[in-house]
């Protein structure tokens, strides 16, 4: 469509031009005023307009010719020849009215241009001929260059083509190497994991071993403690048989007391009364001391015992630890393990598809060789038809071969490049092989280990199960241990007392016949010693009622004392702290006045980097205060947040002020937001100036001391 169009503006522009000459020729003739001569100036437009027909069409040979290949000298050549030939140009009707107005004979005119137009008609059509073979030329050449341009394409395309696969096999290299060092990483990550299991494997033996050591030597305790146990049974059965004999002999001598005591009865109920109170006390002391012995002794052996338990218990914990953090890593390195298998699952396909992919496009690359190979060959069965049909053409043919044995020799360095860079994919396939082989040894050890540990870790939690139950049968066996020492203890002191006390009751029964004279002058007393006792008792409760109310009140006043000297000692190291460091105590806090002058911003940034803010005035003592200073000081307030509205520093509103008379008042327009002590010597002092003003200021830091 563009080539039509081109020949449609060319056709056009070669037709305005005779077109305007012959338009301007018939005019000229039209200047001329004689009537008889119409016929003339007819036939002289007539021939003008053959001319101008003829220039038309050399034109548009010219263009044509000139459309086809501008470098067409050959074309160029024979059409000036022919214009040359009929002495024609672009001005050819102009050039002809010259020649008939310097002729001046029509006659000869009219001759002249029936003669010409006889030749131009004959030269018209050896021209048309002419025309013809040059637009069938054309065509011819056209087509060929269409050709020629059609396989140049074709070969850009397919040098293209390969120059992107040549970049694509080099990317494909530079990921086959990556994943190369990528494998070899894994392949030294999973053997260093395999020492690691390796040591694991050792360890968890020797925890083995040294578990079945604790299992024997628990073993041997538990046969000592059944010994024990035995032993201990066989004496609680002697020592019960004692205890059986020794009671029936204290029964016999209790029935034989208490005949005695019945016949004595009548003059001994007094006696026996007090005796009996006496000896209460006595037995209840003994037994209260008997029991502080026994509940010590179990004291002591409950400590014993626990601290046993505890280093036991402590051991146990430890193992059991030790043994939680060995599952934990065991099942750390077994999920790591899985996760390092998939991913090199997952590699080994990717490689196998990229090996698919790259062995296809290598089949593909020698197809499109073939192909490019019968292209060549046409290409120059072509080029040696086109060169000897179309010998004007043989510039641009060789520039066009040049291009293609250019783009042959590119074509045959791709495929070189291709060649070495399919060599080291072969390289790397080995490899890949090779990497393989080892991943599938050291899943094949990480597999045995994993057994290996597995069985490991269930010997040990069955170990531990074996230990746990020794443990807890060790631990049954000392309680029955002890308790039967205990009970053996208990039987053996009741056998020692039984034995005292049957002793004691023989004694009893031989001084009672020498006691009963005594008993009388002994029952006197005792009831003066009971009397005088209990008055002594008497008074001495209520004594020590009155003492007891007497430490409780100097108890309560000594803590009150010490909370006093506690609040007075901190509020002297309050005192001393900020006396160093020149602040002033009133009224629960402390005051700071500055040496030097700032503005209100600055100020209060110095108050904060001392814990403290400027001075929140809050009723009239604490404004004397600081008025007897007698300096300029800003305080605390201002109304920078919103005018009028005037607010402390720790954001509670102004409700008791001591403006002095017309202030605040932002004097001369000014923007006056913040406060300070101006009029000291009266009481209302307060000024309100503005900010930035430079001023001494005072601090408050609130204590409550």
């Amino acid at each position: 469509m563009e080539q039509e169009h081109e020949m449609s503006l060319l056709k056009k522009n070669d037709y305005v031009a005779p077109c305007k000459d012959s338009g301007q020729a018939h005019q000229d003739t039209k200047q001329t005023p004689a009537a008889p001569r119409v016929d003339v100036y007819r036939l002289i437009a007539i021939t003008v307009g053959l001319m101008c027909a003829l220039q038309a069409a050399l034109n548009i040979s010219l263009g044509s010719a000139l459309y086809v290949r501008v470098n067409n000298k050959t074309l160029t050549q024979e059409v000036n020849e022919l214009m040359a030939s009929f002495g024609l140009s672009s001005g050819c009707a102009c050039g002809l009215t010259n020649r008939l107005e310097e002729g001046g004979n029509w006659k000869t005119a009219v001759h002249e241009l029936k003669a010409q137009n006889q030749n131009l008609t004959k030269e018209n059509d050896e021209l048309k001929r002419k025309l013809t073979v040059l637009i069938s030329e054309y065509h011819v050449m056209t087509a060929a260059r269409d050709e020629l341009k059609r396989l140049n394409l074709e070969t850009k395309d397919v040098n293209k083509n390969l120059t992107q696969e040549k970049n694509d096999l080099k990317i494909q290299l530079k990921d086959l190497v990556l994943q190369h060092i990528s494998l070899t990483e894994e392949r030294d990550g999973l053997q260093t994991i395999n020492s690691d299991i390796g040591a694991n494997n050792k360890n968890l033996t020797d925890e083995r071993e040294e578990l079945e050591k604790k299992m024997k030597d628990f073993e041997l305790q538990l046969n000592s403690l059944t010994e024990e146990n035995n032993k201990l049974k066989m004496n609680n059965s002697r020592t019960e048989a004692r205890v059986k004999n020794l009671t029936e002999e204290k029964d016999k001598l209790n029935r034989t007391l208490n005949d005695v005591e019945d016949k004595y009865k009548n003059t001994t109920v007094e006696k026996s009364e007090l005796q009996r109170k006496l000896n209460d006390f006595v037995s209840l002391h003994n037994s209260l001391t008997v029991q502080r012995d026994d509940l010590k002794r179990k004291v002591a052996d409950l400590e014993m015992k626990s601290k046993v338990l505890m280093e036991e218990r402590d051991a146990l914990q430890t193992m059991l630890n030790t043994s939680t953090s060995q599952k934990t890593a065991l099942s750390t390195e077994r999920d790591s393990l899985k996760r390092t298998n998939s991913a090199i699952e997952e590699k080994s396909k990717r490689l196998t598809s990229e090996k698919e992919d790259l062995s296809r496009r290598l089949n593909s690359c020698t197809s499109q060789k073939t192909a490019l190979t019968a292209e060549r060959d046409s290409l120059k069965r072509t080029n040696t038809d086109t060169q000897e049909k179309l010998t004007r053409l043989q510039s641009e043919f060789t520039k066009q071969r040049a291009e293609l044995h250019s783009n042959t020799l590119q074509l045959i360095g791709l495929r070189r490049e291709k060649d070495e860079l399919q060599t080291k994919l072969t390289v790397f396939a080995a490899q890949e092989i090779s990497l393989t082989k080892v991943k599938d040894e050291l899943n094949q050890t990480i597999t045995v280990m994993e057994a290996k540990s597995k069985s490991l870790t269930a010997e040990r939690d069955e170990m531990m199960g074996s230990l746990k139950t020794c443990t807890s049968q060790k631990t049954a066996l000392s309680t029955e241990r002890d308790s039967l020492k205990r009970t053996n203890s208990a039987i053996e002191e009741k056998s020692k007392r039984l034995t005292s006390e049957k002793e004691d009751l023989s004694r009893r029964l031989n001084s009672c016949t020498s006691q009963k004279t005594a008993l009388t002058a002994e029952r006197d007393s005792l009831k003066r010693t009971n009397t005088d006792t209990q008055e002594k008792l008497t008074r001495l409760q209520s004594e020590f009622t009155k003492q007891r109310a007497e430490l409780h009140s100097n108890t309560l006043q000594l803590i009150g004392l010490r909370r006093e000297k506690d609040e007075l000692q901190t509020k002297l190291t309050v005192f001393e702290r900020y006396s160093k460091q020149s602040w002033t105590y009133f009224s629960g806090s402390f005051y700071y006045i500055s040496t030097t002058k700032k503005s209100w911003r600055d100020s209060q940034y110095d108050c904060w980097g001392k814990g403290a803010d400027l001075v929140i005035i809050d009723n009239k003592e604490e404004n004397a205060f600081v008025r007897k200073f007698q300096k300029k000081l800003w305080i605390g307030l201002s109304d920078r947040l919103r005018e009028g509205s005037w607010i402390w520093q720790d954001g509670t509103p102004l409700r008791t002020s001591f403006w002095y008379p017309g202030e605040p008042n932002n004097f001369r327009g000014t923007e006056e937001d913040c406060a300070e002590t101006k009029y000291y010597d009266y009481e209302n002092s307060w000024n309100d100036v503005e900010c930035t003003n430079a001023n001494f200021w005072m601090c408050e830091k609130k204590t409550g001391v």
